[in-house]
């Protein structure tokens, strides 16, 4: 198995950036802050495949994390997702699973469920690279055909794959 998919988490409560690293450390090469201030210098050294962000902090909010991190033209790319206590598993469904245009998890969502938010995200977002990078080549004259076993390895689906629901 090749090297874990790397996460950056930004929440203000210790205690769930710590529950988090424990149970998704298996899976992800995780870094885990209390400080959303520091999220844009750790997501540009870091290179995260995925970032999990709390919504209501004090300091900084989600919505401002988000902001900051897509104005950066080293971190506007990297997928977000919203982790939220503002909002029950059964509401986030009757929205769809956004919150602000972004995806969206609540906190007392199942771990499976959240897993399968992430590797959705990040299959999405690996997806789009690879269209993005199919256009530029395109672009540029570049008249190969596309063949598959060019494309980066896709994300794979840890849903499934032993993880219990908490």
């Amino acid at each position: 198995m090749g090297p874990k998919p790397r996460m950056l988490l930004i929440d203000d409560d210790a205690a769930t950036v710590s529950y988090l690293e424990a149970k998704l450390g298996r899976y992800y090469d995780l870094l885990g802050t209390t400080l959303p201030e520091m999220a844009v210098p750790l997501a540009r050294h870091v290179k995260p495949d995925v970032i999990l962000c709390d919504i209501d902090m004090p300091d900084m909010s989600g919505g401002e994390v988000a902001a900051a991190l897509a104005a950066d033209e080293h971190t506007a790319g990297i997928p977000l997702i919203y982790l939220t206590g503002l909002v029950s598993p059964e509401e986030l469904r009757e929205l769809d699973g956004y919150i602000s245009g972004r995806p969206g998890m609540s906190k007392r969502a199942p771990l499976a469920e959240l897993m399968q938010c992430v590797a959705s995200v990040t299959r999405r977002a690996s997806e789009q690279a690879l269209h993005d990078q199919h256009g530029k080549e395109a672009a540029r004259g570049d008249q190969r055909p596309f063949e598959r076993d060019q494309a980066p390895a896709p994300v794979a689906l840890l849903a499934g794959a032993g993880i219990e629901g908490e």
